[in-house]
């Protein structure tokens, strides 16, 4: 069998197809939580560390699966989490949220905190 130019070119073509194709990722196994953190006026709580965990249970006994510190405008962000329920609550307050994680998605929540640590009202 002879082969021409064109030939060529054609196998090449459909080879890098099935090669580049294999590289996605159809069947994604994680997602990614971004959270705000806001004080009772809408202004952001900069610079704290947001714990992360797998259970209430873990937040209030201080197991937590991961920890950030906010940004400078209050945000920050999880990459990589397994689908799960994840609660998270920043340094020094008293409030929590919780959010269930799936896997291909990101989420975005917001978390005001109004009560310190020790505070009674």
């Amino acid at each position: 069998m002879k082969w021409n130019v064109i030939d060529f070119f054609v196998l090449i073509l459909i080879s890098g197809f099935i090669y580049f194709s294999s590289c996605s990722d159809k069947n994604p196994t994680t997602g990614t939580l971004g959270v705000t953190v806001i004080d009772n006026n809408a202004n952001p709580i900069t610079y704290d560390n947001l714990y992360l965990a797998t259970s209430l249970d873990n937040l209030q006994n201080s197991i937590y699966s991961d920890s950030m510190s906010t940004d400078n405008t209050g945000k920050v962000r999880f990459l990589y989490l397994l689908p799960n329920y994840y609660w998270y609550r920043v340094h020094n307050w008293a409030n929590y949220g919780a959010i269930q994680v799936y896997a291909g998605n990101d989420y975005y929540a917001t978390l005001e905190v109004t009560s310190p640590f020790g505070h009674k009202k």
